[in-house]
């Protein structure tokens, strides 16, 4: 790299190399953030800018989305006290934040995670930083999205959820880590929109390369320790699993409660109707969706089991014995069935 690097200056005088060691699905560390910026300083804001990483996908767009935010605030900056002087002009102009979400698309597909709302709920300003991060996100993702770039950072997240349920148990558990580092990432990139929004440059007229923080990203997110908070405490916030029907819980509950033993082959036959009826907007290919239906039944069926037979099965399952299978939690509750 260094040797390339050293060959283009020959051609290109003024091309400068940094480097950033930013995680591949985790949000980059606070100081990274300071890093791009520190390296963009000094730059007028046209000057190009060449992002990549290893594999050319996430790291890469996340700093190009990094990048492009501090562009923009370079352009609001030291173009609004110009702007402000030429009478009758439409100062919505520098406005960065005027971005309209497709309202078709899924909640999730619109970064409407609940970590992101409790962040905009508790900082109201947030919510234009969450625009102008979208746009750029959505501007430095694939072309099949509507962007110019590569990798859409937030759909992506959207897109992950919906093939979890449908992952064995290993494949979901490193799934569902790369879900939550993708939602800090996100969520982190709005707040670093929401940073740069909240810096003030002393002269609007300062001009573009002259630009700089009032204070570092790593400074900012010190004194706002609750946002780091908030992210760490929310991450995790989804609903990993579909929910059981309520009238089909209540029903079960009350036959489980009334007679489990004699009600079993109803509680069975219950169980495995709602999850045909739960996942029917699955499709029927290879063995995704039997077993999202029996992960379902499997956890419906200990959620409706009396609690000395739940104390049971967790202990068998805690001890190796039996594995979270529907039909093995039957046959070892089929072993407790008073004899006629």
């Amino acid at each position: 790299m260094k040797t390339v690097v050293s060959n283009l200056k020959k051609k290109f005088p003024g091309l400068v190399l940094h480097r950033v060691p930013v995680c591949n699905s985790g949000s980059p560390l606070d100081s990274d953030y300071d890093l791009i910026t520190g390296a963009l300083q000094g730059t007028k804001f046209n000057a190009p800018v060449i992002i990549n990483c290893q594999v050319g996908l996430a790291r890469s767009t996340t700093g190009c989305v990094i990048a492009s935010l501090f562009r923009e605030f370079q352009v609001s900056s030291s173009f609004s006290g110009l702007i402000n002087t030429v009478p009758g002009l439409n100062l919505n102009l520098l406005k960065m934040d005027i971005y309209e979400m497709d309202m078709e698309k899924d909640p999730l597909f619109r970064g409407e995670f609940v970590v992101v709302k409790e962040l905009l709920e508790k900082y109201p300003n947030m919510e234009a930083a969450k625009n102008q991060c979208d746009k750029l996100i959505d501007l430095n993702g694939p072309k099949s999205c509507g962007g110019t770039g590569i990798k859409q950072l937030r759909e992506n997240i959207a897109e992950s959820k919906l093939s979890y349920e449908i992952m064995d148990d290993a494949a979901q558990a490193f799934l569902k880590t790369k879900i939550q580092d993708n939602i800090t990432k996100y969520y982190m990139l709005i707040v670093f929109s929401g940073y740069l929004r909240d810096d003030k440059v002393p002269d609007p007229n300062t001009p573009e390369e002259d630009i700089k923080m009032s204070k570092k990203f790593a400074e900012y997110m010190k004194d706002n320790g609750e946002i780091a908070i908030m992210i760490q405490k929310g991450k995790g916030k989804l609903q990993w699993e579909r929910d059981i029907p309520a009238d089909v819980l209540t029903r079960l509950e009350n036959l489980s409660k009334t007679d489990f033993f004699g009600n079993m082959g109803t509680i069975i036959h219950d169980i495995l109707g709602a999850a045909n009826k739960i996942f029917r907007d699955m499709a029927d290919v290879g063995d995704h969706k039997k077993r999202a239906k029996y992960r379902f039944s499997s956890k419906t069926l200990m959620t409706v089991l009396p609690i000395e037979l739940q104390d049971m099965i967790e202990k068998k399952i805690e001890a190796g014995e039996i594995t979270m299978d529907f039909y093995e939690i039957l046959g070892e509750v089929q072993k407790k069935k008073p004899a006629a």
